[in-house]
Order: C-alpha cells, then structure tokens, then sequence
C-alpha cells in the first residue's frame, strides 16, 4: 500500500503597499490625504510604485528601517500601483513621470482642485540599484527631508 501525502502550502497574502485600484478609489485616498494633510500641514507623498519593480520593493524594505520609518510617519503617504504600465498613467504622467519608482512630494491647500493641480514640493525618480546617491534609507530620508523644506 502507498501512500500520498500532499502538502497544502498557504499563499502568503498580497502586500497591502501594492493594493490594487480603480482610479475614483486612489482619487479618494488622494482626497482623504489632502484633507488631513490641510489640516495637520503635513505633506502627501504620492509613490508610483509595482512589485514587479525592483527599485519599488528595495524602496519598500527600506520603509521599515527606523530613520525611514519616522521620516514616513511626517508623510501622508499614498502608493499607486501602476501594473505594468496599464493603472494611473494619466495621473503618473500629469506628475511627469516617465518611470517608476516615480515619488511626488506634495503640499495640497484646495481639496476639491485635481491632484495633479496641487502643488509640488520635489517629484523624481527614486531608484536606488541605479542611483548610488539614493540607495540608503538615510539617502531616502534625505529626500524626504529636502521635499519637505527641512
């Protein structure tokens, strides 16, 4: 007699970071953040991000180291997961970006006004396995700190 074992591996869930969105939900957190960042005067920071991207997921490793972490915490941080290219190009490319990991770094005064009409503080490509400048969390901090005039 043979027996067969078999083995149920559980798939780890999905990261909430890559949520995937319609375009009127990313437009309501976007709405949600503006209006919380009107009224503590912290800035939004909108990550167009993918997990297929590997400056993306360095970026979100890096997320989790303290000084990272804390400078974040100053952020109403928002992550559009673009897919391959086919989400949020319109709004990707209204913040002029021609890739990802593409970060906008913005200081909202009018919620009803489209997010693309806020106004930017620092918008770049942040990269880090091809921008040695950036490829630290302290680095990322740096950026952050710069976006947001401290």
């Amino acid at each position: 007699m043979t027996l067969l074992l078999t083995a149920t591996v559980a798939a780890a869930p999905p990261d909430p970071h890559w949520t995937e969105r319609t375009d009127a939900e990313l437009g309501a957190l976007l709405t949600d953040a503006c209006t919380a960042s009107v009224a503590d005067g912290q800035p939004v920071l909108l990550e167009f991000s993918a997990p297929w991207c590997q400056d993306c997921v360095m970026l979100h490793r890096m997320s989790t180291e303290p000084a990272l972490k804390a400078e974040l915490d100053q952020w109403h941080h928002i992550t559009a997961h673009v897919g391959r290219y086919d989400r949020h190009i319109d709004l990707l490319k209204a913040f002029s970006g021609d890739r990802i990991a593409w970060w906008v770094a913005l200081k909202p005064t009018d919620c009803s006004a489209a997010p693309a009409t806020w106004p930017v503080l620092k918008k770049g490509g942040i990269e880090p396995t091809a921008d040695k400048a950036i490829q630290t969390p302290e680095a990322v901090v740096q950026w952050l700190k710069t976006a947001r005039g401290g």
